[in-house]
């Protein structure tokens, strides 16, 4: 493979070429064993993407593999390796061939003479904003594995909701399914059947059973354009959804939504919390916390939540003060904030609160989940019943008849 380095000279002038070795350590070495002292070595991008970029172009570096690198690098440097060390040995260890080629890059960067948080920069899609900025705060303070394992934590705990959001929903979605199906087939098959009998005795059907024909009918035989028109739909909401006004309608109405809406403002506040707690571990400036957090918000009204309070601190007002302004910030919160501004440990504070608002959502997803299993299952009945008595209606039509 082909790498273009630049290089000091022993004579100290920079020199560019092309360096063709097996990989960038083999690329730096063979430059070292020649004499040169290395500032870069990146591989040479080729006209047509590789199968390699491909496989990368549309995978994805999983969350745990990020958490996993955050504790062992922890670990490492606290054994007292250096960083470069110390990514060595993750990279060989490490079964993703994406992360594998993030940690390359990151290698090469700092034998180049860049920082952790710099290299870490470069990749975006695997380290956020948050995670940046706190190792590079981390840096000038001397803490980075505290901060190392602190984001490794709420990384976790985040990956953790998610999954178990996502196992839950699980069964939901499978019994929603199995009942369309159903449905479907009751509907489009097995109807269409008993209908032909019914008019083949001249019998008049019961209004139930004409009404569902009706509809089976108008789905069967509109079936193409109301899928066309609903495909459009769903585009049209999907693309306003990504407009400004299309998001911040979404998301107030999130937050508005009974169940959910509670659920999705406790995430945020949690979200808030735990980055401001390590952010302010790290030893970041206020308003550097304060873009950092409304950055990383999901929400939209609670990013221009966030953004408003980012402004009344910058004039002077207390952090405390300023939340009790806007009624996305809960009582107990504004409360506990203010305790930590008077006593110091505002860190430890949000710590604190974004546990206690973390049981809470895990409590709010728990409930939300065992409701929504009776109500599939009630839906369910309720249509299978009213084509069971359409049917069942109509075959007393024709006792009668006879």
């Amino acid at each position: 493979m082909k790498y273009q380095f630049v290089a000091f000279t022993q004579e100290r002038k920079v020199e560019k070429g092309i360096q063709v070795a097996p990989s960038a350590d083999a690329a730096v070495a063979a430059l070292s064993g020649s004499g040169y002292r290395v500032f870069s070595v990146k591989p040479v991008s080729p006209f047509f993407p590789t199968w390699d970029k491909l496989l990368n172009l549309f995978s994805r570096v999983p969350v745990e593999t990020v958490i996993n690198f955050s504790r062992g690098l922890a670990l490492l440097h606290e054994s007292g390796l250096d960083i470069v060390t110390s990514l060595e040995i993750i990279r060989k260890q490490n079964s993703s061939r994406k992360f594998r080629t993030v940690l390359s890059s990151m290698i090469t960067d700092l034998r180049g003479g860049e920082r952790l948080s710099e290299a870490m920069s470069r990749h975006p899609a695997v380290f956020s904003k948050v995670y940046v900025q706190s190792i590079r705060a981390s840096e000038r303070s001397g803490s980075i594995e505290t901060i190392l394992r602190q984001m490794a934590d709420y990384m976790d705990k985040e990956a953790k909701a998610a999954r178990a959001v996502r196992e839950a929903m699980r069964y939901p979605i499978i019994v929603g399914i199995v009942a369309v199906i159903v449905v479907a087939i009751l509907a489009v098959f097995v109807l269409p059947v008993f209908t032909s009998l019914y008019s083949s005795l001249r019998v008049e059907l019961p209004a139930a059973t004409r009404a569902l024909l009706a509809v089976v009918n108008f789905f069967v035989g509109y079936w193409s354009y109301l899928t066309v028109g609903g495909l459009l739909l769903a585009l049209s909401l999907y693309l306003f959804s990504r407009t400004p006004q299309g998001r911040l309608l979404r998301d107030r109405l999130i937050l508005k939504m009974p169940l959910i809406g509670r659920f999705a403002h406790l995430q945020e506040i949690v979200r808030y919390c735990w980055n401001s707690s390590i952010l302010y571990k790290a030893g970041l400036p206020l308003p550097e916390i304060f873009a950092l957090v409304t950055e990383t918000s999901g929400n939209l009204v609670m990013k221009q939540t966030l953004a408003s309070l980012h402004r009344d601190v910058l004039n002077g007002e207390g952090l405390s003060r300023a939340m009790a302004k806007y009624e996305l910030f809960l009582p107990m919160m504004v409360e506990m904030v203010r305790v930590g501004e008077a006593t110091g440990s505002l860190d430890s504070t949000l710590e604190t609160a974004a546990a206690g608002y973390q049981e809470e959502a895990e409590e709010r997803r728990r409930a939300l989940i065992a409701l929504i299993q009776p109500v599939i299952i009630v839906v369910l009945g309720l249509v299978v019943g009213l084509i069971g008595v359409s049917l069942v209606s109509a075959m007393y039509s024709i006792y009668g008849a006879v």
